[in-house]
């Protein structure tokens, strides 16, 4: 006959805290097994075990670590719709998790105005020729925006109105930038992202036009299977710089280790 844990009020505050469960995950994520490893760690090594680094969140099959607060969220934003999109392997999920951090480390925003930015950081994002003919022109948004990725400009955005410079800035989790791949997502996500460009900063649309970005489309039957989870990251780190790319696969492996397989 096994024996039977009582764990107190106290010590289910503790274990709520420490993996940010709701009262539903807590009744649900099998808390024996998560007291015997916690405090089976806290005798062998005599620390507390928020002296551990601790799980953040236990969604599905992915276990989270090292993130909280808004990235927390983003990232089971990012873990829902890969589920409603069929990608319910893991270890796909890990691939592309790993590749999304280190792209944006999770955060979902519209491209910020350069007004305060040194001109030689300008120069050094936009490429000498742009950047030194636009960085007289950093405090008025519209006309910087305009400058650097307008139909003008010398860039190959599919910019060709007046205007789509600043239209179609940089936004979502992969700061999606200028006309031709906001159709793009559009055509992917189904939304008019042509009339409505701002719809990139809704974290849930910035995580499923990511996620198409990162399989290019692909359905869940057609991406392949993997024994371990950097395979996984590798696939997708190429598969989003569109080469094999050392620089993009190792900034990917950097982050891999806050996803396992719970």
């Amino acid at each position: 006959m096994s024996r039977k844990l009582i764990i107190s009020e106290e010590e289910q505050k503790e274990i709520k805290k420490l993996y940010n469960l709701s009262e539903q995950d807590y009744l649900r994520a099998g808390i024996e097994s998560l007291l015997k490893n916690i405090f089976s760690k806290k005798k062998e090594d005599g620390k507390k075990p928020e002296d551990k680094e601790s799980i953040s969140s236990i969604d599905g099959k992915v276990k989270i670590t090292g993130y909280s607060g808004d990235k927390l969220n983003n990232i089971n934003i990012f873990i829902d719709e890969m589920n409603k999109m069929g990608i319910t392997d893991p270890l796909h999920q890990i691939g592309i998790l790993s590749v999304a951090a280190k792209e944006s480390s999770f955060n979902s925003f519209k491209e910020k105005s350069y007004c305060s930015t040194p001109d030689n950081r300008i120069i050094n994002v936009f490429g000498n020729k742009r950047g030194n003919r636009c960085k007289s022109l950093k405090c008025d948004d519209s006309k910087f925006f305009e400058c650097v990725y307008g139909k003008n400009s010398g860039v190959s955005l599919g910019n060709n109105q007046t205007g789509d410079g600043a239209k179609f800035i940089g936004r979502g989790f992969n700061q999606i930038t200028g006309r031709a791949n906001y159709e793009k997502i559009s055509r992917l996500t189904g939304l008019d992202l042509i009339s409505n460009p701002s719809l990139l900063e809704d974290p849930r649309v910035a995580a499923k036009a990511a996620i198409l970005y990162y399989t290019k489309g692909k359905s869940a039957n057609s991406l392949p299977k993997f024994n371990d989870k950097k395979k996984s990251v590798e696939y997708f780190a190429d598969l989003t710089s569109g080469s094999n790319s050392q620089r993009a696969r190792e900034n990917a492996f950097d982050k891999m280790d806050n996803f396992n397989i719970a």
